[in-house]
């Protein structure tokens, strides 16, 4: 195999321009300082849900961004020379227009000091690489903002403003790494957290629940597509089938041994849910009234 040579006495721009137009903006990934994922695995879209389940990825569609980086600083001598002072600070809003669930999420994240990727609409993900590329982190926040939300009106939707500064402009100077992916970046999404609650009267051997995102916003969303094995069961009883209701979105009948007033429904851990799409946290369980 050759190999290239480690000294580049100049560039030429014919390949080293290819993809370097990334589009248009159209969302972050707000990560934990940190956190890092091999080459091979920053393009997977199984490894990106895996962090989205281990609350290690945070993904935000946005509509539009607002660059109000600073221009680099120089004195100027006497005699009409320069010098640098400052080369400037990465500094943009983003505009997000989200719900209930996602704004409250957000408003946690206020002050937060992690990293950030950039994806962008021709599909590719932007981040920062320390070792030449074996691995991939996202850029390093100086300050993150998450704005008050602007009210809705007839016209506009509820939109907000996520204002973030990068701390190292290096890290894209230098280090910037960025990775075409053969997925749909649309398709990444957040953590949902889901309510559980018991429908009608229950026995020993059958339990039918409601399972629902609404994060205490009075807009319920039936959460479908669950199986056996999403469902948790503790203080008493155990689970022998889940049968999703064919009329009702949302509604799964639970065949059970043994519940009782002690028992409690709830959902596995979020990296052992079998949705992919949507990755799901159960903040809610359900605990179970059981009729004799």
């Amino acid at each position: 195999m050759a190999t290239c040579a480690t000294v580049y006495p100049n560039v030429g721009t014919f390949y080293g321009l290819k993809n370097s137009g990334l589009g248009s903006p159209i969302g972050i990934i707000i990560t934990k300082k940190g956190y890092t994922m091999t080459a091979a695995d920053f393009e997977l879209f199984a490894k990106h849900v895996i962090g989205v389940k281990a609350k290690s990825e945070f993904p935000v569609k946005t509509k539009g961004v607002t660059d109000n980086t600073t221009e680099a600083e120089y004195y100027e001598y006497p005699d009409k020379t320069r010098e640098l002072i400052d080369q400037g600070n990465y500094r943009l809003i983003f505009m997000a227009s989200v719900g209930p669930c996602l704004k409250k999420e957000l408003m946690k994240l206020r002050g937060f000091g992690g990293l950030v990727f950039f994806m962008y609409s021709n599909n590719v993900i932007l981040g920062t690489s320390d070792d030449s590329g074996t691995t991939v982190r996202g850029l390093t926040l100086s300050m993150f903002n998450v704005e008050k939300p602007k009210l809705p009106t007839s016209s506009e939707p509820t939109l907000l403003s996520l204002a973030l500064d990068l701390e190292d402009e290096t890290e894209l100077s230098k280090r910037s790494y960025q990775a075409e992916m053969t997925w749909n970046l649309k398709t990444l999404d957040g953590l949902t957290p889901v309510t559980i609650d018991q429908f009608g009267a229950a026995t020993a051997t059958s339990i039918v629940v409601d399972v629902f995102s609404d994060c205490d916003a009075g807009c319920e969303l039936p959460v479908t597509d669950l199986v056996t094995a999403d469902f948790a069961i503790s203080g008493a009883g155990s689970i022998t089938e889940v049968v999703e209701s064919a009329t009702i979105e949302g509604r799964y009948t639970i065949t059970t041994v043994g519940a009782t007033s002690a028992t409690v429904i709830n959902l596995v851990d979020p990296t052992s849910i079998s949705l992919e799409l949507y990755p799901i946290v159960c903040t809610v369980p359900a605990t179970i009234t059981v009729t004799p």
